[in-house]
């Protein structure tokens, strides 16, 4: 009798063990799918990593293309070392659009906003408004043979004024760049309000699934300092450390 007992007791734990996890599988399918139609088709899902001549850390980024009505989001995150000097703050994205498109500025947010690893701003003044320290533009001439771009610092004037949500602020410096956190010895150059980690734009006037190319990630405050994904002239490749990696095109939705 007792043997039967704990055999029944066992079929009893198994049962409710397998119903657990048959409720974890539907609640994660739910998240997944409910993320898949908020961000809609992706165009191109990227790591870019490499090395900074400048100060030898780590820099990776990851960035996310996605279309959903008319609008086009560009999901950017740091993923490289902590930063410890302006050159480790990434400050604008450039890419190609297939289709030349006219893009308008929308809205720009942190990425995930829960958590103890959620998304914050680091060094704040008070009062802060990101979508007073980003600007999007289509440049009048390709910068490296990139058309479009993203920028919290004026890259010696390849960016001037936000226009996020007005056009007041004269952007400068790596203020509101993104970081994966500060390191143990950050000099003031990063002792201003930068976000980490992640940043969430939105872009409207897009349609169809255009191919996006040419993806730059740029550092610090001039063109001339750490950029990942720059294809260099052949004199230059032994200069550089740029390294491109895990990249994932999709025509369709995750």
């Amino acid at each position: 009798m007792q043997t039967n007992q704990m055999c029944r007791a066992c079929r009893l734990g198994r049962g409710a063990a397998a119903r657990r996890i048959a409720t974890w599988s539907v609640a994660l399918l739910a998240s997944v799918l409910t993320t898949t139609s908020a961000r809609g088709a992706v165009l191109l899902d990227q790591t870019l990593n490499g090395v900074s001549p400048m100060t030898g850390k780590d820099l990776s980024a990851h960035v996310v293309f996605s279309t959903k009505n008319s609008d086009l989001t560009v999901v950017v995150t740091n993923l490289g070392h902590a930063a410890e000097a302006p050159a480790d703050v990434l400050t604008g994205v450039l890419f190609n659009i297939s289709t030349n498109p006219t893009l308008t500025p929308g809205s720009i947010d942190f990425t995930s906003k829960n958590g103890q690893h959620g998304d914050k701003l680091l060094n704040p003044r008070g009062g802060d408004v990101l979508g007073d320290n980003w600007e999007f533009l289509k440049f009048a001439t390709p910068v490296r043979g990139d058309s479009y771009g993203l920028g919290a610092s004026g890259l010696g004037g390849t960016f001037g004024h936000s226009n996020f949500v007005s056009h007041t602020n004269s952007l400068d410096g790596v203020d509101f760049g993104l970081v994966n956190g500060l390191g143990p010895s950050p000099n003031s150059g990063v002792l201003v309000p930068l976000v980490s980690r992640s940043l969430t734009f939105t872009l409207h006037g897009i349609s169809g699934s255009p191919a996006i190319t040419g993806v730059q990630i740029q550092y610090g405050s001039a063109l001339s300092e750490p950029a990942l994904g720059v294809v260099p002239e052949p004199a230059a490749l032994p200069l550089l450390l740029i390294g491109l990696g895990s990249i994932k095109r999709r025509g369709g939705g995750r």
